[in-house]
């Protein structure tokens, strides 16, 4: 415990003497370098913060050897800081995130008119900067890339680089890689009105994450937009949504809800059909915890002719 504690102390220690804007570039750089290896993202943000370190991106490639070497370390480490954040952290969700995401897709971007051993591009590195750019609102930027690297790993060969030059061979995404740049890929597209397209990358998961809350949630936006386009296959992706969840999740009512509402409006022939499916989960809206306008919803639906 002693020795645990004393870590924490030199980490800390060494964070706020590197942070200190006196301290010379060498210096920094190489608190950087351990505070990284260990995985010390709040401690190496301080540093990062401290020195302006974005404002490098402009010297990745100066004519001093040096300047552009440690340039290239500064944009290396705002990334992988932005790799150590905890995923139940939305890069929109403070201000202080927001800032960071936009000196991580600086960081990005300066890279890539660097070397590729320079540059920080596996797959994990990939993904996040898909993440950073749809938090950012890029999402033309967002489907251009998910759609090339998910190009290059189904055919099993190398890329196109930042550059459009044809990138050295790489680990291949994991399956589970593959599906997390899908939804991010369906994300971007929903973003930008196309949700025709979003339905089919959420049909290319694995089947197993039928039932997974994020492949839930983003079935019900993707069903609402594609509506007014498609109303058959936007009220077929809601009943298949609403039926993957489970009772006890708060928001089996509104999936439930939002297929009774655009299946009759769709097919208004269908209500005692629609109502009579939805009977056995009537006592849900009555209970205390049911919002007061899912209650109210519910019940016009039985009420209005």
């Amino acid at each position: 415990m002693r020795w645990i504690l004393g870590c924490a102390v030199t980490f800390s220690a060494l964070a706020t003497v590197a942070a200190d804007p006196h301290t010379e570039q060498g210096q920094w750089i190489s608190a950087c370098k351990s505070l990284a290896n260990f995985t010390k993202r709040q401690s190496l943000r301080l540093v990062l913060k401290g020195h302006a370190a974005v404002d490098l991106a402009r010297s990745v490639a100066a004519p001093d050897a040096a300047t552009a070497e440690a340039s290239r370390l500064a944009m290396q480490f705002l990334i992988k800081a932005a790799a150590m954040k905890s995923p139940k952290e939305s890069w929109t969700s403070t201000e202080e995130l927001q800032r960071e995401a936009q000196e991580v897709r600086m960081a990005f971007a300066a890279l890539d008119n660097v070397d590729e051993k320079d540059r920080l591009d596996e797959s994990t590195h990939r993904l996040l900067r898909l993440e950073i750019d749809l938090a950012l609102g890029k999402h033309q930027d967002v489907v251009q890339r998910a759609t090339a690297w998910l190009g290059s790993a189904a055919s099993a060969a190398p890329g196109p680089g930042p550059n459009g030059k044809p990138e050295a061979r790489r680990v291949p995404l994991t399956t589970a890689e593959r599906d997390r740049m899908r939804m991010l890929a369906a994300e971007a597209h929903l973003a930008l009105g196309k949700p025709d397209v979003a339905a089919r990358l959420v049909a290319e998961l694995r089947a197993e994450m039928a039932k997974d809350s994020a492949v839930l949630d983003i079935q019900s936006r993707i069903a609402r937009a594609w509506f007014a386009t498609d109303p058959a296959a936007a009220v077929a992706l809601l009943a298949t949504t609403w039926k993957a969840t489970p009772p006890e999740d708060p928001q089996f009512r509104q999936r439930l809800l939002d297929w009774m509402t655009y299946r009759i409006r769709y097919e208004p022939a269908s209500r005692d059909l629609t109502l009579r499916e939805a009977e056995p989960h009537r006592d849900l809206f009555s209970r205390q915890d049911c919002p007061a306008e899912l209650r109210d919803a519910f019940t016009q639906l039985h009420t209005s002719r």
